[in-house]
């Protein structure tokens, strides 16, 4: 298994297991099948963990996950609890939405890394088709994800009524009837608030995750929080202002 780390110096540690499909990818007959499918798998996952761990899921447009958290000292207990959901499943088949990466973060010891590494994937024998169709979106083409996270942030300050779906097929941004096009000017000042959000969420392992999780879903170069504050200094979205202003004209045309 592919296996993306963030090693942190804490106690705990995180850990999310990334499927390829989402309740956009759910035919009629299969709908809620997905939620279904990750509610079992909990189950499964909390009878090989401590109580104490916490077991959650997440259904995204076009991927879903399984995340586990709990503290370093019993992490050899997360390779059971992996290898317990990583047989085939009937749901992922019929979506075509195998496992594609795990995430890591925190402390957790080399050997347990090598371990889940050499974990056998099973591989879906379809990819994974769009049945609900997206709507009142702009695809961000040109944009790296970083990029765009940055423009997502960006606009989320000046309407609540927008949302990014990655994919694919190409990311998405949602926007709703009262979408308002924000300053293209506060680009350059806004660089320093999206640090701060940046380090604000990886403080934690979860937030690592969750973070790694949007980086690298559906991209094959792959960043590392390390990298990341690096990347964000030489990002210049004023050079792609008309890539922006034309992804803007086809939402306001």
């Amino acid at each position: 298994m592919e296996l993306i780390f963030e090693g942190k110096p804490a106690k705990s540690f995180c850990f999310s297991l990334v499927f390829g499909a989402g309740w956009r990818n759910e035919p009629p007959h299969l709908k809620n099948s997905l939620s279904r499918m990750l509610e079992e798998l909990t189950k499964t996952v909390k009878e090989k963990v401590p109580e104490y761990f916490e077991v959650s899921r997440h259904i995204d447009a076009e991927f879903s996950e399984l995340r586990i958290w709990g503290t370093s000292d019993d992490v050899e207990v997360l390779l059971d609890a992996v290898q317990s959901v990583l047989l085939p499943h009937q749901t992922l088949l019929e979506l075509g939405g195998g496992v594609l990466f795990g995430v890591a973060a925190g402390a957790i010891k080399s050997e347990v890394l090598k371990e889940m590494e050499k974990m056998k994937v099973p591989k879906s024998p379809k990819n994974p088709k769009l049945y609900i169709k997206p709507r009142n979106f702009f695809k961000t083409f040109d944009l790296s994800r970083i990029e765009e996270l940055f423009l997502y942030s960006l606009l989320k300050e000046s309407s609540q009524e927008i949302y990014l779906e990655l994919s694919p097929f190409g990311d998405r941004i949602h926007y709703g009837k009262n979408f308002r096009l924000p300053p293209l000017h506060a680009i350059p000042e806004n660089r320093k608030k999206f640090v701060a959000l940046i380090a604000r969420k990886v403080e934690t392992t979860c937030g690592t995750v969750d973070l790694l999780v949007k980086l690298n879903i559906f991209r094959k170069e792959r960043v590392l929080i390390r990298e990341l504050f690096e990347k964000i200094q030489d990002m210049d979205l004023l050079k792609k202002l008309d890539v922006i202003e034309k992804m803007f004209r086809r939402v306001l045309s």
